[in-house]
């Protein structure tokens, strides 16, 4: 069950310019997700300090999509910026696991996120578009919903990205998964804020 093409009124938003661009996400194939290895590292002048510590270079998005295939969950998805044709952001959500805040419940479970390094503050030189993980955050909650979980998600976020997810509102569940990354979650309270902010509920 996908609702990529139900969640109206995705756009990102052009740094340099303000401008909002229109954006969708798309089924990642393993072809397709070639682009998030070499392309999405090579493509421009990067800030070299920040390209050494990007957590997430090297990530093999082609198995990541492989392995999602025909599965309903887990799901690989992108966010796709028409006008060019790029994947500005990705993600992997996987099957459902067991709620760490919420006792006798499931939520859905994010693999990995990612948003193009072009977009990065302190990688790329000059970051082009801002909000794609934001919007894949939607996807994952709207995901959650569709699946009878109240918007309920976990992730293990790289110590990079934990700022990023506490601006959104998720709850440092203070565990640890096995490579010792946080984990945190979303409840049903932040999944029915982000849906309101987007006039989904």
């Amino acid at each position: 069950m996908s609702l990529r093409f139900a969640i109206p009124g995705i756009e990102l938003t052009e740094r340099s310019t303000s401008r909002k661009v229109r954006a969708r996400f798309t089924d990642l194939t393993p072809e397709r997700a070639t682009e998030l290895v070499a392309p999405w590292w090579d493509e421009q002048s990067w800030n070299e300090e920040g390209l050494f510590v990007a957590e997430d270079n090297g990530w093999n998005w082609p198995k990541f999509a492989a392995d999602s295939i025909g599965q309903g969950l887990p799901d690989c998805v992108g966010i796709l910026t028409p006008e060019d044709g790029q994947i500005q952001g990705a993600l992997w959500l996987d099957v459902a696991v067991p709620s760490l805040l919420c006792p006798n419940q499931q939520a859905l479970h994010i693999q990995r996120l990612a948003t193009a390094p072009r977009n990065r503050e302190g990688v790329a030189e000059e970051p082009r578009f801002k909000a794609a993980g934001r919007a894949l955050m939607l996807y994952s909650i709207t995901y959650s919903y569709a699946f009878g979980l109240e918007g309920r998600i976990t992730l293990s976020s790289l110590e990079g990205a934990q700022s990023f997810y506490e601006g959104l509102g998720l709850i440092d569940t203070r565990e640890l998964d096995h490579q010792d990354l946080k984990i945190f979650e979303v409840t049903p309270l932040v999944a029915q804020r982000m849906l309101k902010t987007y006039h989904l509920l």
